[in-house]
């Protein structure tokens, strides 16, 4: 991991092929820093909290796919026509 020393107002450029992430200290109260950021629109960004809870809620509904698809295998595939 790459640790900086940032003051407020200074950036840190990340560049990639598909254009810049720029992350800049916006603001600093106690132990809390402020951070803004730019990104391409294909850099969607996350708070960490967030990001746990999809990934969690995604692993779930995968979960309930399978079980989906082993009820399925149990009755045999129904289409409308079966019905």
């Amino acid at each position: 991991m790459l640790v900086l020393n940032r003051k407020i107002d200074e950036e840190i450029y990340i560049e990639t092929p598909e254009g810049r992430i720029t992350v800049k200290v916006v603001g600093i109260d106690g132990r809390s820093v402020k951070l803004g950021m730019d990104a391409p629109g294909k850099f969607p960004i996350y708070r960490e909290e967030l990001y746990r809870q999809v990934h969690r809620e995604n692993i779930e509904a995968a979960a309930d796919k399978e079980k989906i698809k082993k009820i399925g295998k149990i009755f045999g595939d129904l289409t409308d026509d079966d019905r």
